[in-house]
């Protein structure tokens, strides 16, 4: 099962959140990375900051190189129509790489959806309800009391165990504080419990 962020959602979520960001511009998508590296502790989440951030970085260098190449081009151009055929193949190379980066960027979203739903559950109950959470808790441990008593159950019924009386926080007669385990008020005298 997937380690949960501090965010409240499975690490897998997370590296699929920052793919995401790597569409949305370099703000979103360098701000989760820097929250994943200073923040999260986790492998999985290193590990998909620097595929994405890999992949980000190589389609940007190359997208720049060929801007330079087509600069460069225009710079010695000395007919305005002379080269028309180069700038429709750069044109194309230039969607056919964003095609690449779009789709690389999709294929590493829907893995890592794939892997966090594989993993087990997407959202910490803990994180969003912590009484939700604590209920929860005490209602699996009440069954499985409830499972091992009747094995563990002998033929004849157990004798009832008394509970120890607590002492009252203070005297019903005069209201002073009373200490844990007393049995008379140092008060008045009043025999407690």
């Amino acid at each position: 099962m997937a380690k949960e962020t501090k965010l409240g959602i499975n690490e897998y979520w997370f590296v699929a959140l920052i793919f995401l960001a790597a569409l949305l511009g370099p703000i979103p998508f360098l701000g989760l990375i820097i929250y994943g590296a200073v923040v999260e502790n986790s492998k999985v989440i290193k590990g998909g900051s620097k595929s994405a951030l890999i992949l980000y970085a190589g389609v940007k260098i190359l997208q720049y190189l060929l801007d330079v190449l087509v600069y460069l081009v225009r710079c010695f151009d000395v007919s305005e129509y002379g080269l028309n055929g180069f700038y429709s193949f750069m044109n194309r190379v230039d969607y056919f790489i964003d095609g690449v980066f779009y789709g690389a960027i999709l294929v590493f979203l829907v893995i890592n959806v794939v892997k966090g739903l594989s993993s087990g559950s997407s959202v910490s109950t803990q994180a969003v309800n912590p009484l939700l959470a604590a209920g929860i808790e005490k209602a699996e441990n009440e069954a499985a009391a409830k499972a091992a008593a009747p094995a563990a159950a002998p033929a004849t019924a157990p004798a009832k165990e008394e509970a120890p009386k607590k002492t009252p926080e203070v005297c019903p007669n005069c209201g002073k504080k009373l200490t844990e385990g007393v049995k008379f008020c140092a008060g008045c005298g009043t025999k407690i419990g």
